[in-house]
């Protein structure tokens, strides 16, 4: 037996290949797990990797929560002001939409995977200490090292 809408007051149980409705609880939809906001993602397109990514989380992103744009969009300083001035090319930015906070690299792992379904333990695992500032250095040291192996000058 499985609940397909956990939160809801009625659910849909699946039973044998038998649907059925049942009384959950009498709980308000308020007190469920919200959903968290949609966040902005600006990455480089001239990086082979972070195209791959943005492809990699476009492919995964089923609710719709991730906003991924180029780095020369149009639209990204309309949709996000506030990332104006940043060093965008220097690592992934984002901004998370309902706060308007901006993060970068690898603080931006967590809010990705709470984001993403399925990936919830991996925001579980990025919040032991010390993971996401060993991960932001060796992505800084891999996003130095494509700049001198592209020849195109670092963070312009």
């Amino acid at each position: 037996m499985r609940f397909v809408f956990p939160c809801a007051r009625r659910a849909i149980r699946v039973i044998r290949g038998f649907r059925f409705f049942a009384q959950v609880s009498t709980v308000p939809m308020a007190s469920c797990a919200t959903m968290p906001s949609p966040l902005l993602l600006a990455y480089d397109p001239a990086c082979t990797l972070c195209c791959r990514m943005a492809l990699w989380l476009a492919r995964r992103d089923r609710r719709g929560l991730l906003l991924i744009l180029s780095l020369r969009d149009p639209d990204l300083l309309v949709l996000g002001p506030e990332l104006a001035g940043k060093p965008l090319e220097k690592e992934i930015h984002g901004l998370d939409l309902g706060t308007r906070e901006v993060r970068a690299g690898a603080d931006l792992l967590r809010p990705i995977a709470r984001r993403l379904p399925a990936w919830g333990w991996l925001a579980l695992l990025l919040a032991l200490p010390g993971l996401p500032a060993l991960a932001n250095g060796i992505f800084l040291r891999w996003s130095a090292w494509r700049f001198r192996r592209t020849g195109r000058p670092p963070f312009a």
